[in-house]
């Protein structure tokens, strides 16, 4: 096995050495000299010594390994040992075998270390305009700000993968978040064996199994973002595809001072919008809010055609900014032309249409029109079925909206 810190040059172990104790290997505690060998063991991967063209990486190596040091003292934390678990398995064997209760992670206290700044990392304009349209469609970001996409791609760094190569390992601590923008990621999860034993003899402490192909992605997915949005041991094992693969990387902080704000975020404004669409107020907090996960953001120039008048309609959509006119094809009374004629008065926030289409499958019964840069959340039909199942019997817990909609 290679030395922690192989591949760290000496000038960077010398400034870490005066700053932190163990670094340099000295006698200390074997927990932390654990934690010591896994902080080193990853900057190594990312070391890369100052050149003409670029900064060293890390820029601050100390601020690094502290990072490091706190994700691996949360994952131990974390982590219940095999003793515990016999003893829990006892509890519940004392307790006439109920069901224990589950208990889930929930994000920490959100509190921005003094001092902190995103710490840019230099590229071409051609690589930030590439990362950015990619980063814009991920799930986690699809409907973020321009600052936050910005920052974001800022601080991304990049790291080659050889084929087969682990880039995160199941039950350790999270460090960065990934996109893939080159080859394919493998990711597979430790299934654990039948290993239950014939009544009156004692259960095996050690887990058996192994690690199981459980899914495949492909370029443009993100990944790692669950063990940093909750503090959470990694849940999966990452690997890089027969052919390896090119991935840029979010660092812990960033993540979790930008990324984690945005989804945040973004989910209030989403079902804030939600609860004044009087069409859903038969949903529960709970129901909108799952909702508010699946809306997608989608942006108009001005004179962009949303919704066509007798086309298909799969979406219902709800302005978030801007302004857009509904029109139908008549006859104009003030100048007796034939073509296009607004309806009612513009819709500008909060305003919503295209909500027949939740309801059932017919043409758009008007054209709607961008007047302004407008911004709008959406959601299709089958979304909407698969996780709140048919409008219609939903409506039926405020009845004067279901009647209001059946005589449509």
């Amino acid at each position: 096995m290679a030395k922690p810190t192989e591949g760290i040059t000496k000038e960077m172990m010398d400034q870490l050495s005066q700053s932190i104790p163990g670094v340099d290997g000295s006698a200390v505690p074997d927990k932390l000299q654990k934690a010591i060998d896994y902080a080193l063991q990853e900057l190594a991967k990312c070391a890369k010594p100052a050149t003409r063209r670029s900064q060293a990486e890390p820029a601050d190596p100390i601020a690094f390994i502290v990072e490091k040091l706190r994700a691996f003292a949360q994952a131990d934390r974390d982590t219940v040992s095999q003793a515990e678990l016999v003893a829990i398995k006892k509890r519940r064997g004392r307790r006439g075998g109920r069901r224990g209760s589950v208990v889930c992670s929930k994000p920490s206290a959100n509190v921005k270390p003094k001092g902190w700044k995103p710490i840019s990392v230099p590229k071409s304009d051609e690589i930030r305009v590439h990362l950015k349209k990619m980063v814009s469609k991920s799930i986690l970001l699809h409907g973020a700000n321009e600052l936050t996409l910005d920052t974001v791609v800022d601080c991304m760094f990049e790291r080659d993968f050889a084929a087969g190569a682990t880039i995160i390992k199941e039950g350790d601590p999270g460090d960065n978040l990934y996109l893939c923008t080159k080859g394919w990621i493998q990711v597979y999860k430790f299934i654990k064996s039948d290993d239950s034993t014939s009544e009156g003899k004692s259960e095996k402490t050690d887990s058996v199994g192994q690690d199981t192909l459980v899914a495949r992605m492909e370029t443009g997915s993100t990944f790692g973002e669950l063990a940093l949005m909750y503090d959470a041991p990694r849940s999966a094992t990452c690997k890089a595809g027969d052919d390896g693969c090119i991935c840029w990387a979010i660092d812990r902080m960033t993540f979790r001072q930008v990324v984690r704000n945005s989804v945040t975020s973004r989910r209030q404004t989403y079902t804030a919008a939600l609860a004044t669409v009087p069409i859903l107020a038969p949903l529960t907090d709970y129901e909108r809010t799952r909702l508010a996960d699946a809306v997608e953001e989608e942006k108009f120039q001005i004179d962009d055609v949303i919704l066509q008048e007798g086309a298909a309609g799969d979406h219902f959509y709800i302005v978030l900014d801007g302004e857009v006119k509904v029109t139908k094809q008549g006859i104009d009374l003030k100048t007796g032309l034939e073509g296009p004629v607004e309806v009612c008065e513009r819709l500008n926030k909060d305003a919503y249409f295209g909500e027949i289409a939740l309801l059932m499958n017919v043409p758009r019964t008007a054209t709607v029109t961008a007047t302004q840069l407008t911004r709008t959340a959406r959601i299709h039909r089958d979304v909407f079925e698969r996780m709140m199942g048919k409008l219609g019997d939903l409506l039926k817990r405020h009845m004067e909206l279901y009647t209001k909609y059946e005589e449509q």
